[in-house]
């Protein structure tokens, strides 16, 4: 998926503490290059005509390992938006 926007803030001493991470995705541009899943996941899973921006806001940062890693975590919730004045919410993403 393409991110259309994005933020992480923070210490770099004290991540777990103050750091935050703030995404802004773009649910249309999710691609696993086999057009019959992307078109199922699209249309019945993110429902990208009704909610075509999925936002992640963090609570939290779990793991840091140094030198810092694409294995380091977020947790937190999103919501799907769509021009529809209701926010669909999703479960916590690790």
């Amino acid at each position: 998926m393409r991110v259309r926007q994005g933020k992480a803030l923070g210490d770099i001493d004290r991540l777990q503490e103050v750091g935050s991470v703030s995404l802004v995705i773009d649910a249309r541009s999710y691609n696993s290059n086999i057009g019959l899943r992307d078109q199922d996941v699209q249309e019945y899973y993110l429902e990208v005509q009704q909610y075509p921006v999925i936002r992640f806001d963090s609570t939290g940062i779990q793991e840091i390992e140094r030198p810092p890693s694409p294995e380091d975590r977020a947790c937190g919730a999103g919501k799907i938006y769509g021009p529809t004045p209701k926010a669909r919410q999703f479960r916590s993403i690790q």
